[in-house]
């Protein structure tokens, strides 16, 4: 198997496991080699004989989930890595093809939270900090991207910002990365609070607030807007909020 001999390999097993069909190890091995040689049915047959034994193993189990995986059968795949996971706490691996599975049934969030798992494990595994990026672009769009980076937009909302909202409590709606939150704190905002709607940005958004310091200063609920409990807006907020929205327009148009 080592040298490569797939098909003598496969034989050998084979002439084991015709003496003694319960033999965990090589079961398994001859499910590897099945795989590897293309003949995934035969290969989930041979290892759910090898996973079913009381010595099975975490890869045992692990290299069962590849085999139900690329068969279709995803959610017996997932059980397969999560028992490998159970067996072997530190299996980074079992880890990131756990999320691959959640990943492309769009449970995303569970996917991210395994692939973090992964990296936490093999920091260098290259594997899972990929299926992390494909995983938050799943979430992000590309255009917010663009969005942030825009300088002239930035620029025009913090100058509004600044003229409207010192000794002022201020709610700030979808934050994605906390930057016009931060633009309020900043400029002497009584409190701020943000929502965001998609948790796992939510989170993010905390950790960039910290790293910028604005941790304490600044709290993100991990809501939708119209889950907040914001009380009836005054007609002093609403004109202060269009006149707020005049000003960005005004100043957008400025910097044209």
């Amino acid at each position: 198997f080592r040298a490569g001999r797939l098909e003598d390999a496969a034989e050998l097993c084979r002439a084991i496991l015709a003496r003694d069909p319960a033999q965990t190890e090589t079961n398994h091995l001859l499910g590897v080699i099945l795989f590897r040689l293309g003949n995934a049915r035969a290969a989930r047959d041979v290892l759910a004989r090898a996973v079913a034994a009381p010595r099975a193993n975490a890869e045992m189990f692990n290299n069962f989930g590849a085999v139900l995986n690329a068969l279709g059968e995803t959610e017996r795949a997932a059980a397969a890595y999560s028992r490998a996971i159970a067996l072997q706490p530190d299996f980074a691996q079992a880890y990131n093809n756990l999320g691959v599975v959640h990943l492309n049934a769009k449970r995303t969030v569970e996917a991210i939270d395994a692939f973090n798992r992964a990296l936490a494990i093999e920091p260098g595994l290259t594997e899972a900090r990929n299926n992390l990026r494909a995983a938050y672009n799943n979430v992000i769009p590309a255009w917010h991207f663009a969005m942030m980076d825009d300088a002239r937009r930035n620029d025009a909302y913090e100058a509004a910002i600044a003229r409207a909202v010192k000794g002022k409590r201020v709610l700030d709606i979808g934050t994605g990365a906390g930057l016009l939150a931060m633009m309020a704190a900043r400029a002497g905002a009584k409190s701020v609070v943000t929502c965001e709607a998609v948790g796992i940005i939510a989170h993010q958004a905390r950790e960039i607030l910290k790293r910028n310091g604005f941790g304490e200063s600044i709290t993100v609920v991990a809501k939708d807007s119209s889950q907040m409990a914001v009380g009836k807006r005054s007609e002093e907020h609403t004109s202060e909020l269009q006149s707020l929205r005049h000003l960005v327009c005004r100043l957008l148009l400025e910097k044209k």
